[in-house]
This record gives structure tokens, C-alpha cells and sequence, in this order.
């Protein structure tokens, strides 16, 4: 089969959610023999192929601000459908929802089947009009989407994601977040929660995985590091330790925080947190969008409720929970590791194949 993946802001230079849903599903397609395309935007234009997916990034993002980025990629995106052969599934996806019927054009250019992942609740069922098939990434997702959309959720790949068996003795604990800053995940709690947490365990190491340069890929992400100035002049025991392998990463760490403040353009269960999850990591959390479909309080996480999603006292409060009782650590890790056996790309990845599959078979004459 010929799949394309269509994504609004999913290349392979760009850390995202987007990024890990095309390039993780694509190299799963890739082994079952599938030939994948990933047409997308990106900061370097151009044609590469890794792991035997080949991206297409039409756009430079470094070059375009502004209204610039919103009309030269679907117009580029238009010609290059236009031009190359014909696929047999486009698959698109974006937390953008404008995106969508630019997705449905593209699908419709040449009668390809088209196939939509919704990745966040949507604010209009008409934009999602003329797909042979949504997919939504969670319970809320899908029943704002309404009918001819099959729930399918977010995934990992559990063989990058093996945890430490057994975990590693620590004489000083270790607690870490990652991603960057943004409206979506305040990380002014986890700077705040941790300078709560530090003053009752001295000896618990606070790390951030992000990169500082992201400021200067656009105007919002140097407007989110400026509001951080105060935090970070403070939070002395927060090391940040920049662009990090995921899978080691997560392996260091005892506790993994998460303050989502929404999941609005995001997914909405966040693959983050699968991935803390998978790598044996307790993940604290809020009960925001579809992550209560994975984190069950107590039992396989710890969710800090909706309306106290933006206060760092109920983060450290839980963090500290972990830090201090072994056996509800080592419970919900193995819990969490079990839990999320369920969206194992492998097992995910067959479900959307079927779906492709089905979609094909129906279309044939």
C-alpha cells in the first residue's frame, strides 16, 4: 500500500506530537512492507528519507512568518498533489482544525481515499465534512466528531521504551518534565512545584528537558521563555539539560510531571505521557482533555484535578507522595507499564491499517 501522511507542522527537524505520531507509525508501515510519504512543513525545505520514510518538507519555516506560513504551504501543498502520483490513502492530521478542509481538497484532487486524525476536541463538526473516515484520539474527541469516526488512540513504541529492570537504586531522586514552554503546558508549575518540594527534600534533583533555542523559532515561544524570567532566576536547583534521547531520558528519571493546562490543539492524550508511562516512569499529571483515559488516579498515575491544573502546591504534593512511599511507586509503575501495552504502535498501527484497508475495499468497484 501507498500511504501519505499530510501534516501542517509534523517534519522530521521538529519536535512534536505531529512528528512522533507520522515517523513512528510510518517506520511500523515501512517494516510491514508499505511504501510512506510524509508531506509537511518544516524549518529546512526539501526531500530526505529516514528509516525508510520519506519526508517532503515544502515550506522553510525560518523564511515564512506570520500570514506567510498559512497560505504558501497549502499552496504548495496543492501543486505537489497535483504534480506527483497518486496515493492510494492521504492520511492528515493537525491540532490546527482551519487545517482540516485544506486536508480534504488535497484528498479530493485526484478521488484518493482520505482519512482525518482528529487530534483535540474540535470547535465545528463542518470542517471535518467530505473525509471517507475520521479518526479520533479519544472518547471526548470522537463524540464531538460524531458519526464515521472510529476511536483509535495516540501510541508508542514499547521496544524504544523498555524501562530499568530493576530500577536504579538512587541516593538523591530525580524528578523531570520536558517540552516547551507554551499556553498549553504551563511549566511555570513545575519550576514553582519544585521550589515547593525542595524546601521539604533537599536532596531531590529537578530536571527540564526543552531547548532554550526554540525562542527563536518564532514570536510565541520567545514570548513564553520571556515569561519564565522570573521562575528560572529563581529556580536554581531546575537544571535544564536540553534536547534529550526520550527513552534515556525517561529512564533517569523517578517521577515524571506533566502540567497540562489543555489540551486544545494538542492531543488529546498526550503521547508524553504514554511515553513516561511505558519507560516504568510515574507520571503526576492533571485530568484534563482524554488524559484520565489513561491516567487512573492512584492506580496507574497521579492526576491533579482539572481545577487545580494550574497550582503547583497540588504537583508537589503529589510528587512528593511518590518520592516518599516506595510501594505506591513501584505499584503504579507496574501498573502504568501495564496499562499502556494497549497503544503499542504494533497494536495501534494494525487498527488504522484495517481502517485504510476496509476503506479501499468499499471504494473498489
Amino acid at each position: 500500500m501507498n500511504i501519505c501522511f499530510y501534516t501542517n507542522f509534523g517534519g522530521p527537524d521538529i519536535v512534536s506530537g505531529a512528528t512522533q505520531y507520522v515517523s513512528v507509525l510510518g517506520r511500523c508501515f515501512v517494516r510491514w512492507g508499505h511504501q510512506v510519504t510524509v508531506v509537511t512543513r518544516g524549518r529546512k525545505r526539501g526531500s530526505q528519507t529516514i528509516d525508510g520514510v520519506l519526508y517532503e518538507t515544502l515550506t522553510n519555516e525560518n523564511r515564512q512568518t506570520g500570514w506567510g506560513t498559512l497560505w504558501v504551504y497549502p499552496l504548495r501543498t496543492l501543486m505537489y498533489f497535483l504534480r506527483r502520483r497518486r496515493f492510494d490513502v492521504v492520511h492528515s492530521l493537525s491540532g490546527w482544525h482551519v487545517f482540516a478542509p485544506i486536508a480534504r481538497v488535497v484528498g479530493a484532487l485526484k478521488g484518493q481515499i482520505s482519512v482525518h486524525t482528529v487530534c483535540a476536541p474540535v470547535p465545528h463538526r463542518w470542517m471535518l465534512r467530505g473525509f471517507d473516515a475520521l479518526i479520533g484520539v479519544s472518547d471526548l474527541v470522537v463524540a464531538r466528531c460524531g458519526a464515521n469516526t472510529f476511536k483509535v488512540p495516540p501510541f508508542v513504541d514499547l521496544a524504544e521504551l523498555e524501562p530499568n529492570q530493576p530500577p536504579p537504586a538512587r541516593s538523591q531522586p530525580r524528578v523531570g518534565t520536558s517540552g516547551a514552554p507554551g499556553k498549553r503546558r504551563d511549566f511555570r508549575v513545575f519550576l514553582q512545584a519544585a521550589a515547593l518540594v525542595h524546601r521539604q527534600m533537599e536532596n531531590v534533583e529537578f530536571v527540564w528537558a526543552t531547548d532554550p533555542r526554540s525562542r527563536e523559532h518564532n514570536v510565541d515561544a520567545a514570548r513564553a521563555w520571556a515569561e519564565l524570567k522570573p521562575e528560572l532566576a529563581t529556580g536554581a536547583h531546575v537544571q535544564l539539560v536540553g534536547r534529550v534521547n526520550v527513552p534515556e531520558f525517561l529512564r533517569t528519571l523517578d517521577v515524571f510531571v506533566y502540567p497540562v493546562q489543555t489540551t486544545e490543539r494538542l492531543m488529546d492524550i498526550p503521547p508524553t505521557i504514554l511515553e513516561g508511562m511505558a519507560a516504568g516512569c510515574p507520571v503526576v499529571t492533571s485530568a484534563v482533555g482524554g488524559i484520565p483515559e489513561v491516567v487512573s488516579n492512584g492506580q496507574t498515575g497521579l492526576l491533579v484535578p482539572a481545577e487545580q491544573r494550574s497550582d503547583p502546591a497540588a504537583y508537589a504534593e503529589r510528587i512528593l507522595q511518590l518520592l516518599r512511599e516506595p510501594e505506591t511507586h513501584a505499584r503504579i509503575r507496574t501498573a502504568a507499564r501495564a496499562k499502556v501495552a494497549e497503544f503499542d504502535v504494533q497494536v495501534v498501527a494494525k487498527q488504522i491499517l484495517t481502517i485504510y484497508q476496509q476503506l479501499l475495499q468499499h471504494r473498489q468497484p
